[in-house]
């Protein structure tokens, strides 16, 4: 309600002196060249968290990554999503092996 009572006017100067700011900010930070300390820094307070598993009704044994557009259909998703279905539900002789090869249970 309140942007509708402003002027075409006096939005066109707010969004010129918000582009300004940022530009000059954005300037700023990208000439200061200490960008890649600080990522460094930071990235150092993450630790990874996710895990692979691998699905499978015929034991454990290496898996492989995702690679590209395209790699769904090498992977064949259609039977992975049925493998997922019958480990989550024990169903068959369906089973989650972890990146270690060690079994995995719910």
């Amino acid at each position: 309600l309140f942007l509708k009572r402003i002027s075409p006017s006096a939005t066109a100067w707010v969004t010129i002196r918000a582009e300004r700011f940022v530009q000059n900010n954005l300037r700023r930070i990208l000439e200061d060249g200490s960008i890649p300390s600080h990522v460094q820094e930071t990235a150092k307070m993450y630790q990874e968290l996710s895990r692979v598993r691998f699905l499978t009704r015929g034991g454990t044994r290496r898996w492989t990554a995702l690679d590209g557009v395209g790699s769904f259909e090498h992977h064949r998703m259609p039977q992975y999503i049925s493998c997922l279905r019958d480990v989550t539900y024990a169903i068959g002789e369906a089973a989650m092996y972890d990146e270690d090869g060690e079994l995995v249970s719910f």
